[in-house]
């Protein structure tokens, strides 16, 4: 800082210049800098928006809990609004996240077998992969358990199904991109 104050102003100027010009010089080698710097930049707003709002970072993802108990499809409705849907849970890491962020509740995760009974489908329309139902789950008990939730039980495997009339927490889930 010192030594700028020393320089002329015409030199300060110039090198302000010659700064400008080699930004130019990459952007012009480099054609992907401009996405890549909006798309970090879309990322970092994205994340900050979210944080700020009651969301958790957690892998690729944001993830939110609801404070209100609703039915499967009013919980769904209610990520949507927030430019979310229901969790989809991938892997052992994510079920022990989500298990945490429950915090020994039961909450609704976006699966559910609602257009085929057994045919259990994620939100986005993918089939179910790996599982983590609790034992004897799921079992359509009564004929009406068509949605399914996390933490039937505090075991590593906690899933069940149930009505999807039933009111309980959601957990949110917002990709990143």
């Amino acid at each position: 800082m010192i030594r700028s104050a020393k320089l002329k102003k015409e030199d300060r100027v110039d090198m302000v210049v010659e700064i400008y010009d080699s930004i130019d010089n990459i952007r012009s080698e480099d054609h992907n800098t401009e996405p890549v710097y909006a798309n970090t930049k879309k990322t970092l707003q994205t994340q900050h928006t979210a944080c700020q709002f009651g969301w958790t970072y957690n892998g690729s993802s944001f993830y939110h809990i609801s404070i209100n108990e609703n039915t499967w499809n009013t919980s769904r409705s209610y990520c949507r609004m927030r430019g979310a849907d229901l969790v989809i849970i991938n892997s052992r890491a994510e079920q022990d996240f989500v298990d945490k962020l429950r915090n020994k509740k039961q909450a609704w995760i976006g699966l559910t077998d609602q257009a085929s009974e057994g045919v259990w489908k994620w939100v986005d329309d993918s089939a179910l992969t790996t599982g983590y139902w609790f034992k004897g789950e799921p079992n359509d008990f009564n004929k009406n358990e068509d949605c399914a939730l996390s933490g039937f039980d505090e075991s590593p495997s906690n899933w069940a199904d149930s009505s999807c009339e039933t009111k309980m927490l959601c957990i949110c889930e917002k990709k990143m991109l």
